[in-house]
């Protein structure tokens, strides 16, 4: 990280080269390919554009990755001068976890990172969005190529390809108290099917599915609360926006159960207390949830801690009959700070139309010398990408060697007792972080493999179904 090669053979492979191709010009690189892929996704395209349409003043605006038309425009000496002022030890966070000697750590950093740079002042900081008086709309395209029937052509492959979201600037990531109610918030608008807003917009027919855009995004400064559908159409827009407004009212007005708002802080703190889940290692988790604060001015500790603001806001709920809908009101309702993200199909692919302009531009400024030159060096950049690295370079490379494989087998302790009707109990007595795991195991080796074979769909429908008297979305 700190001390690449920074080859410009490197920078031509995966930011972007010119190829001279029998007189045409086109860019290829890795990157460039990339971004031109995400930009061809609606999905990916929807998760871009939500917050960054709420960002139009600070550094939020830009695509981290590289805008397609963009990257042409960035040359080998910016690029190496970037690296230069912003990938240095005084503008990064160094998080170490695990049961390990943190001096002997810090100790190894020093002397094998951190000792051959001087400290820089750089001051970088992102500055909060100015809050608009009024929301504002946005459309995005993504490309859709016509198939031999035409259907892009004449409009119907374009029929339900369409995603509409609504987005709202919230809270402060800096704030755990103020996350910690936004998450709770999330959860009981569209935590669960039987959530009532994703609920009313799922049967509201008026798309094909809650956009997996939907959520709360909390790895920004200033939180990002989105929620719409996809597989709809452009025409539907503004009905959809009307249905999340007349819900969010309803509930405002009409009150949210008190059993759906101790479900979904029940939910929160649960997954803000869950050491395996998550879907990535706990480590990971807790540096995240530590960078929410620490890459702002907070202490790294700041917004790791839960407890204090799990109980002060369980203490507010009990107090406060209305304290959810009240936040509906202030954060979405009355919240001018929104913006209505449409991306719909195009069977134009504007951004490599963009491209193709500027690509255009090159070829008629290069000259027969200008050309030559481009193949001398697309030529060193093969030889140099056909060469095998030198074996000392490759055993520069960490690998586990089996003295880091621990040699003994770590052992739960199991407690064993019978219960009522020889019922096995096994108990561990192990650290869950406040939580307590029941599983209950059934045998069922004497089912016919007829039968058994079905168990995989029976179990996921049992845990989708509702029971007598109370529907699936109610015990949701």
């Amino acid at each position: 990280v700190f001390n690449p090669l920074m080859r410009k053979e490197t920078f031509m492979q995966e930011a972007y080269h010119l190829e001279n191709n029998n007189g045409s010009i086109n860019i290829v690189g890795v990157v460039f390919n990339e971004m031109k892929g995400a930009y061809s996704n609606p999905d990916s395209i929807a998760g871009e554009f939500a917050y960054r349409s709420l960002f139009p003043d600070n550094e939020y605006k830009y695509d981290s990755g590289g805008e397609p038309s963009a990257i042409p425009d960035l040359s080998y000496e910016e690029f190496v001068e970037f690296h230069k002022k912003y990938y240095h030890p005084s503008n990064c966070k160094i998080f170490l976890y695990g049961n390990i000697s943190t001096e002997r750590h810090l100790d190894f950093l020093e002397k094998n990172f951190l000792s051959e740079f001087a400290m820089q002042k750089n001051n970088i900081t992102i500055k909060n969005q100015k809050r608009w008086s009024k929301p504002i709309n946005l459309e995005k395209t993504y490309p859709v190529k016509e198939t031999a029937g035409g259907a892009a052509k004449d409009g119907r492959g374009f029929k339900n390809k369409t995603t509409v979201l609504i987005n709202w600037l919230t809270v402060s990531a800096t704030d755990p108290y103020k996350v910690l109610i936004m998450e709770v918030l999330e959860e009981i608008l569209i935590g669960n099917a039987g959530s009532p807003l994703r609920k009313a917009l799922v049967e509201s027919r008026l798309g094909e599915d809650l956009s997996p855009v939907s959520g709360l995004e909390s790895e920004i400064k200033e939180l990002v609360f989105s929620v719409g559908l996809r597989g709809t159409d452009p025409d539907k827009a503004e009905e959809i926006e009307e249905l999340i407004f007349k819900i969010l009212n309803e509930i405002s007005n009409i009150g949210i159960d008190k059993t759906i708002i101790n479900a979904a802080m029940h939910s929160v703190e649960f997954n803000n207390r869950e050491i395996r889940g998550g879907g990535s290692p706990y480590a990971l988790r807790l540096m995240r949830k530590a960078l929410r604060g620490w890459l702002h001015g907070r202490e790294p500790d700041s917004t790791l801690i839960f407890n204090p603001y799990i109980e002060k806001l369980k203490k507010k709920v009990n107090e406060d009959n209305h304290f959810f809908e009240k936040i509906i009101s202030e954060l979405l309702l009355e919240n001018t700070h929104r913006s209505r993200l449409v991306v719909r199909p195009d069977k134009r692919d504007l951004i490599s139309e963009d491209i193709n302009k500027k690509v255009r531009k090159i070829e008629k400024k290069l000259s027969e010398s200008d050309l030559a030159r481009l193949e001398e060096k697309n030529r060193i950049l093969r030889e140099y990408l056909a060469k095998p690295d030198a074996p000392e370079a490759i055993g520069k490379l960490p690998v586990l060697k089996l003295k880091d494989v621990p040699s003994k087998v770590q052992i739960i302790p199991c407690d064993t007792a019978d219960l009522k009707d020889r019922v096995k109990y096994y108990f561990h007595n192990i650290y869950t972080n406040g939580i307590v795991y029941v599983d209950i195991a059934v045998d069922v080796s004497d089912l016919p493999e007829e039968i058994a074979i079905y168990l995989p769909v029976f179990g996921r429908a049992v845990c989708r179904s509702g029971i007598e008297a109370i529907s699936y979305s109610d015990m949701a």
